[in-house]
């Protein structure tokens, strides 16, 4: 059989007191739902990678098929998690933010997708027939801006294989415009249904500017290693880290 894809995924929490030593036991009670809400998306293990120690960040390593965008939805694929312990662990997370007054910030690839409070904006909990509505951050390749009645852009993104419709005010798709079949980074307002955003409006544009791994390296990387790599080659430097010189006859 083979290896299923894997990539890290990063819950971030943080508030005041939001420590392994402040949270004690809950600190286990945290990753024990964190582990079932995505262990319950996924038919295969998951494996944690990281706890880090500055506020609270897990770091799992999960399939690529999974998203943050299907907490809610009501297709548990994995028979070991029942409905009723995603609905539990869900309610147990929104009351540690809640009585905690802290976030959970949601990363995909270190980019952020969603943050939750517990209160205004909870985890939110699975409802079988109804959309699911929730502000996300959706980052991805802009296809289509503008529309002939109301506006709309189209996004193509890494979290499902469609294409996402979203409505926009004539102010903001005239913003992005200009960024046709660039990669931009908006915050909107969307409905989903089992795990499929179905409909959505644009809130904000998010100041979003990806850089290649090549450029990174040069602008940002390898200056903070020291004066021995200021005249470093970028391109032998990744050849190497790749294991070698590739052919390209």
């Amino acid at each position: 059989m083979n290896d299923v894809e894997m990539k890290t995924i990063k819950f971030k929490l943080e508030g005041k007191g939001i420590t392994p030593d402040a949270l004690g036991k809950g600190l286990i009670d945290f990753l024990q739902n964190i582990f079932i809400l995505t262990e319950a998306y996924n038919s295969t293990p998951i494996g944690i990678t990281a706890v880090e120690n500055n506020c609270i960040t897990v770091r799992l390593l999960v399939p690529v098929a999974f998203s943050f965008a299907l907490f809610g939805n009501p297709n548990i694929v994995n028979s070991r998690i029942s409905v009723n312990q995603v609905i539990n662990s869900v309610a147990n997370m929104n009351k540690l933010l809640a009585s905690r007054n802290a976030t959970m910030s949601c990363y995909d690839n270190d980019i952020e997708y969603v943050k939750y409070d517990g209160s205004s904006h909870k985890i939110p909990v699975i409802l079988v027939d109804n959309p699911i509505k929730n502000i996300i951050s959706l980052y991805g390749e802009l296809v289509d801006v503008g529309g002939s009645g109301e506006a709309n852009i189209h996004i193509k993104t890494s979290i499902q294989k469609k294409a996402i419709t979203l409505g926009i005010t004539k102010d903001l798709a005239r913003q992005l415009a200009h960024k046709l079949y660039s990669n931009i980074g908006v915050q909107a307002e969307v409905s989903y249904l089992r795990g499929e955003i179905i409909n959505g409006r644009v809130v904000g544009i998010l100041n979003y500017a990806p850089q290649s791994l090549e450029s990174w390296l040069e602008k940002d990387a390898l200056p903070i290693l020291g004066k021995e790599y200021q005249n470093v080659n970028v391109e032998d430097f990744l050849n190497t880290l790749r294991g070698g010189i590739e052919s390209h006859e």
